[in-house]
């Protein structure tokens, strides 16, 4: 099964949450999303949805777009993670961001919000340093460690050097994602003899 699907816009995502009134980032809600499915850990969007929104919403033609947004985002994520290693051996992993190259600050801050969710759901799942023996994944979290501390409150300048810098960031982070998914989702050859 292959996701031909494209990529959700961060913005749009940002859109739908504010709608309803939701006080997440998209790039944390997609980390954890990302964390829980690469975890197999059995999640409805209708239970997705119910615990995102903690108020009683006005029911509108806006906030039911919104939210078919959000459940529009809750599928894509969740066959993105479960063919991801299947169909992009070669291709980077996905991160929801906003535009780097216009809004800087905001891409450096939702990078570490990402990372800092996608530890969120694997700790929710039980994955962890503590609780891994195999190196690669030990090393890939604490990359995503490393990057989910990073000090995002100063505000940097939009130079040459820090765009260079952030998309290193970035691709650590894929690449940390990447190896843990891999880790995570490909049964070991033991569990396929069974």
């Amino acid at each position: 099964m292959q996701n031909n699907s494209k990529n959700p816009s961060y913005n749009n995502i940002a859109e739908a949450l504010e709608m309803l009134n939701i006080h997440h980032s998209s790039a944390e809600l997609y980390g954890l999303l990302c964390a829980l499915f690469c975890a197999s850990a059995q999640l409805t969007e209708k239970a997705w949805i119910n615990g995102l929104i903690s108020q009683e919403i006005e029911k509108t033609e806006t906030t039911d777009k919104a939210q078919e947004t959000l459940i529009n985002f809750f599928n894509w994520t969740n066959l993105y993670i479960n063919t991801y290693i299947d169909d992009n051996k070669s291709e980077s992993f996905f991160i929801l961001l906003p535009d780097s190259k216009q809004e800087f600050n905001h891409a450096l801050t939702e990078l570490v919000i990402f990372a800092q969710g996608f530890l969120s759901g694997l700790n929710l799942a039980h994955i962890n340093s503590n609780t891994q023996k195999d190196p690669q994944i030990i090393e890939a979290l604490d990359s995503l460690t490393q990057i989910s501390c990073l000090d995002d409150q100063e505000e940097e300048k939009d130079t040459k050097s820090n765009q260079e810098n952030l998309k290193i960031c970035i691709n650590y982070t894929q690449e940390a994602v990447h190896n843990i998914i891999n880790k995570l989702k490909i049964p070991n050859k033991s569990e396929l003899k069974n």
